[in-house]
């Protein structure tokens, strides 16, 4: 089994969070990749196909 993640970028998400100094933030922007980004994951096999897992928030 292979867990292997990337991150795709979006434009159309704008959902405020809160940070831990208890800021509002924009919980989609990944201040790594400098742009607005999701986490997709997958998790793989060599007899199995590939289970993506739904897009989250980095």
């Amino acid at each position: 089994m292979i867990l292997d993640g990337t991150l795709i970028r979006i434009d159309r998400c704008a959902e405020q969070s809160i940070s831990v100094k208890g800021e509002p933030i924009d919980a989609w922007y990944s201040g790594k990749a400098h742009q607005h980004a999701g986490d997709l994951q997958a998790l793989s096999a060599p007899s199995e196909p590939v289970q993506p897992t739904g897009g989250t928030p980095l």
